[in-house]
């Protein structure tokens, strides 16, 4: 859809009547966000379900990607613009995207796009229906459950905001450099691309930096920041600060350092505080993990598409009625505000103890703590291995007792999710003929089997 849809962005080029070139645009670019939303969706759940045990770095990953994305379009649409022109930037970028589908066609496991037979889901549907009868109340986790927790609400809040901060100003922005400063939209773009640019450093520095830092401080952190880059990039008329084309430049950068703060930590918070305040043990109920990880996934993508679609209209709104210094100063502000009462009401003077408590809650929920347990010895230390949502016990400690993912793979995905439940049911068989080989490795015995004595 992306790949047609930019392409066609190429082609009304040749529409002349200007009415109609704008509808045509508005259709196309619809479609286009349709694309990316579906691509963004698709992603994090994928990612968050088959890499539950690596939340935090999974989205590093793909923030440092994202990151990377955006600072290299504005360079090198503004370089092949000026020859090229506007059609064929379209359709340089188009083909562009045609390689990455076709390269991701070609990359992606199949295992993935694997559907279940008539048989199959029949099977599945009989199966889901007892579940649906014995179904975990936690397994109602809908948007009540989001907004009613005071965590993932300011979680959302916070990412709602720090979209429309690096958004509400790209549509004028051109226009105001190009009018006061006299910059051409072809070096607006390079501005434009320092953003992203520090964005990416900062994703890569983020492991040895704050990553261990309470999330709620950086959350505070975020809008104090955003509020003083928005004072910047009018420059602030309310402080007085002067039209300078050095202080409006110097706020770009800087806004790419507490986009990391809001977009990295996100998912796995609401992730982690929703297991821990509902106490839901990751691999104890599948259709509640399963539950947790969409909802969180589609709150995210929806309010990151919502905000990407207010923020311009309003930025705009408020720049042809007030101009640009003005517009600033008043998202500069309600950032400062919002991040004050996030402080008061989320974060406190205590965030560090309370990061503390909230860690060791998750790690017994997550059972990688250690207990005593009675064995024919004596009392021995029991350690609680966390195993991909699931837990294994080994009495003594001892190394050998750990369950080694070498004698059991996952041996399908059932509609893209290797967490889903289908899945889980159908490696029962997997664990079995795992216990099987490995008691035959181990001492060269065949267990015994009624049916072949």
């Amino acid at each position: 859809m992306i790949t047609i849809t930019t392409l066609g962005l190429g082609a009304i080029h040749y529409i002349k009547n200007h009415q109609y070139f704008f509808i045509s645009a508005l259709v196309l670019r619809f479609l286009q966000g349709q694309g990316d939303v579906l691509l963004q969706f698709t992603g994090y759940c994928i990612l968050t379900n088959v890499y539950s045990d690596n939340v935090m770095q999974v989205i590093s990953w793909i923030e440092i990607i994202v990151g990377l994305g955006l600072g290299v379009g504005p360079l090198l649409g503004s370089a092949i613009y000026p020859i090229l022109d506007y059609e064929g930037t379209m359709y340089a970028f188009g083909l562009l995207i045609l390689f990455t589908m076709i390269m991701s066609w070609i990359m992606i496991p199949e295992a993935l796009n694997e559907t279940a037979s008539d048989a199959e889901v029949a099977e599945l549907e009989t199966k889901a229906l007892g579940l649906t009868q014995d179904k975990n109340p936690k397994a109602n986790i809908g948007w009540g459950t989001l907004l009613g927790n005071r965590h993932s609400f300011f979680s959302l809040l916070i990412m709602f905001l720090g979209t429309a901060d690096v958004m509400f100003f790209k549509v004028f922005f051109v226009l105001e450099l190009d009018e006061t400063y006299h910059i051409d939209e072809e070096n607006a773009g390079y501005l434009l691309a320092s953003t992203s640019f520090v964005y990416l450093v900062a994703c890569l520095t983020l492991p040895y930096t704050c990553e261990h830092s309470p999330r709620k401080l950086l959350y505070f952190l975020s809008m104090i920041g955003f509020g003083c880059c928005c004072f910047l990039l009018g420059p602030s008329e309310l402080l007085g600060f002067p039209e300078s084309f050095a202080l409006m430049v110097s706020s770009l950068p800087i806004m790419g350092i507490f986009q990391v703060f809001v977009f990295i930590p996100i998912i796995p918070e609401m992730l982690e505080r929703l297991q821990v305040d509902l106490q839901i043990k990751e691999g104890e109920d599948e259709m509640v993990d399963l539950r947790l990880n969409d909802i969180v996934n589609e709150s995210y993508t929806l309010l990151f598409a919502l905000s990407n679609f207010v923020a311009p209209l309003l930025g705009t709104w408020l720049y042809e009625n007030i101009g640009m210094r003005k517009t600033c100063d008043y998202f500069a502000l309600f950032n400062i505000a919002i991040g004050i009462i996030s402080f008061i009401f989320n974060c406190g003077f205590s965030v560090f103890s309370e990061n503390r408590e909230f860690n060791k809650k998750l790690m017994i929920l997550k059972g990688e703590e250690e207990e005593d347990v009675e064995t024919p010895e004596g009392k021995q230390p029991r350690k609680t291995f966390a195993r991909g949502g699931g837990t294994f016990h080994a009495k003594g400690g001892g190394r050998n007792n750990q369950f080694s993912s070498v004698y059991m793979r996952n041996k399908r995905a059932y509609m893209g999710n290797a967490n889903s439940v289908y899945n889980k049911m159908h490696n029962e068989i997997s664990v079995k003929k795992a216990n099987m080989s490995h008691y035959q490795k181990k001492t060269g015995m065949t267990l015994y089997n009624k049916n072949n004595p």
